[in-house]
């Protein structure tokens, strides 16, 4: 018989589990900002504009110009320009891709002279990485402008929904782990849900462009995999290997780990291929530690606690190996200029790597005690997978991110000694002026061709600027050489590196300078060797 008592005991104990639910979700969303591969993505970058946006011209422009630095995808549709009335005008559109510049050009001819006045355009296109990137410039005719253009943005919406997707993921598939059915359906219900909208924004935002997008890849790929899920658990678990929840759970972490092929990662500028796949290395890992700790919120049992802690051990391990390779890839173009450099770098790296997997024998040995004592409590085994997936995720940012200021001074230190003669008899000096006005100067070490050279560049600039790398794409057309990458790193204004050019002769240099997310700046000028 149920009495008033049990009813109170029932109702506390549902409390609680939802009191420390609510922690886990908690610790969870702090991690998947940390753990986010996206968060700093650099998406496509308007590089250029005429006119330049918040400039007075003088006569009705004939043709707009836009350019970005890479291949995108856009259309005619996904462009307006708007006088200062609010009258949408007629344009002919054309876009072309310059394989040698790597830039993406659209041009927009008005279909009428511009009148005196402000003008705004509104422009959208879907970057290499998949994702829709949207912005406007704001430019006068005989008049000063009256209307701000807006930096470049992705969808608001869309980030929502992707937060919301993630979210509803992992917890997902912890309540498939913890054998949640009712559920694990309602939350695949709810991503399919989120994936729906998501294709729907898309569609609206750039029509028949939509599949290009990265997350309508994402969006339709999940609602087939969770759609097989739900199906495959309603009508045909007569087949062995349905009758298990492993087919879920492997489907489950496709899906997330996918998201960093299909939405690109945040360091896509170093151009490394392969990092996609060390983010959706990182991507599963993060999902099996946070999935494993929702499944145990909603299954709080010694038995799932000891799956619990067997997946988050492995994932922390594997996520600091990762992240010791990620950190590789990145400081390879980075040039000691001598051992102290070198040995503070890799000192450095090592704390964090220390700290990481400290934090991780920490989480394998508390939790080994737990079992071994039997002393499990949600609260306790809860705080200790707090602590641990918040102090790895911050160990592995910083190790990944972090170069020591000794080391970034030593990049560029030796350009503070070219002056006077010692710089004219050594280094040949070309002046650089950028499209956003700033100006520098390019240092090229005299050598013998096929012999590295040093190559410094230096701003003119009273403000630091916040860059700690420069992009040189050098061509040589008698040579049929096309964008030879090479990258200068440094800090302050200063930035070098040694670079070995195959051949003497005239070379094109394009220099890319990325002041931040959005804002790239260029010059281009020719060298001779």
């Amino acid at each position: 018989m149920i009495t008033a008592q049990s009813y109170k005991w029932r109702d506390a104990r549902f409390l609680h589990i939802s009191r420390s639910s609510a922690l886990a979700i908690l610790a969870l969303l702090f991690s998947i900002f940390l753990i986010n591969p996206d968060t700093a993505s650099a998406h496509a970058q308007l590089v250029a504009t005429f006119p330049q946006d918040g400039s007075s011209i003088q006569s009705s422009p004939e043709v707009i110009v836009l350019s970005w630095g890479e291949d995108v995808q856009t259309s005619a549709k996904q462009f307006a320009l708007v006088s200062q009335s609010g009258k949408k005008l007629t344009t002919k559109f054309s876009y072309s891709y310059d394989s040698t510049s790597r830039e993406g050009t659209a041009k927009l001819y008005p279909a009428s002279k511009l009148g005196k006045g402000s003008y705004f355009l509104s422009w959208k296109v879907i970057s290499h990485d998949g994702h829709l990137v949207a912005g406007s410039i704001a430019f006068g005719v005989q008049t000063k402008v009256a209307i701000s253009g807006g930096s470049p943005s992705t969808s608001h919406f869309d980030q929502a929904m992707q937060t919301l997707f993630w979210v509803l993921l992992i917890l997902a598939f912890g309540a498939v782990l913890s054998g949640r059915k009712k559920l694990s359906q309602r939350l695949i219900l709810g991503a399919i849900a989120a994936s729906i909208f998501r294709v729907i924004e898309s569609y609206f935002e750039v029509h028949q462009n939509f599949l290009e997008v990265g997350s309508s890849k994402v969006s339709l790929l999940a609602i087939l995999f969770l759609g097989f899920i739900l199906i495959s658990d309603r009508y045909i678990r007569s087949l062995p290997l349905l009758e298990t929840k492993l087919e879920a759970l492997i489907l489950i972490g496709i899906l997330f780990a996918s998201q960093a092929l299909f939405e690109g990662h945040s360091l896509d500028l170093a151009n490394f291929n392969y990092l996609k796949y060390i983010s959706a290395g990182h991507l599963l890992f993060a999902l099996l530690w946070t999935g494993s700790v929702a499944a145990l919120s909603f299954k709080p049992t010694l038995e799932q606690y000891a799956i619990t802690r067997k997946l988050s051990s492995a994932s922390i391990f594997l996520m600091v190996f990762l992240g010791g390779i990620l950190t590789y890839v990145l400081s390879r173009p980075l040039k000691y200029a001598d051992k102290t450099a070198w040995f503070t770098f890799i000192f450095v790296k090592g704390i964090f790597i220390a700290i990481a997997l400290g934090l991780g024998v920490f989480h394998h040995y508390a939790g080994k005690l737990i079992e071994d004592e039997g002393s499990f409590t949600l609260k306790k085994t809860m705080l200790i997978e707090v602590v641990s997936v918040v102090g790895i995720a911050a160990a592995t940012s910083l190790l990944v991110s972090y170069t020591p200021p000794k080391v970034v001074q030593a990049q560029y230190s030796i350009s503070n000694n070219l002056n006077g003669a010692a710089s004219a008899a050594n280094f040949a000096q070309y002046p650089l002026k950028f499209d956003n006005g700033l100006t520098g100067t390019l240092y090229v070490q005299k050598a013998q061709a096929g012999s590295p050279a040093m190559m410094m560049l230096g701003i003119d600039s009273k403000a630091i600027l916040g860059a700690k790398s420069v992009d040189l794409y050098l061509s040589n057309t008698a040579l049929n050489i096309v964008d030879l990458h090479e990258t200068l790193v440094g800090g302050s204004n200063q930035y070098m590196s040694y670079v070995t050019l195959p051949a003497a002769g005239s070379w094109r240099v394009n220099a890319q300078l990325l002041i931040d997310a959005f804002t790239q700046a260029q010059s281009r000028i020719s060298i001779t060797l």
